[in-house]
């Protein structure tokens, strides 16, 4: 199930000045998923292992995060919406981020 967006805060434009934070706003991803990979030796690509997702990461745009553990990989996927279902200011970050190398993410 999905949480209320309104139960996370997060820092808004004035942070830095008044140290508050605002209730956040709707996310943009919806999770498909969450896996831990017990493992000694954690991959970091793990998303070419075809076991992902239950071999279903292919089917919509993913954006996947890997935590690299001690004991192995803690894996989030989210769907990813159309560009014109995100808020403009983000649609503005996300693309920079795709458009990014591996030092700008």
């Amino acid at each position: 199930s999905r949480p209320e967006d309104n139960i996370f805060r997060v820092r808004g434009c004035t942070y830095l000045d008044d140290k508050i934070k605002i209730p956040s706003g709707p996310s943009p991803f919806t999770c498909r998923g969450v896996d831990i990979w017990l493992t000694d030796n954690p991959p970091r690509h793990i998303a070419r292992h075809p076991s992902v997702l239950g071999g279903k990461l292919g089917e919509s745009d993913t954006f996947l995060v890997n935590f690299l553990l001690p004991f192995g990989n803690l894996v989030s996927y989210f769907s990813i919406p159309t560009l014109d279902k995100f808020p403009e200011k983000l649609r503005t970050v996300w693309q920079k981020f795709l458009k990014g190398d591996q030092q700008y993410r």
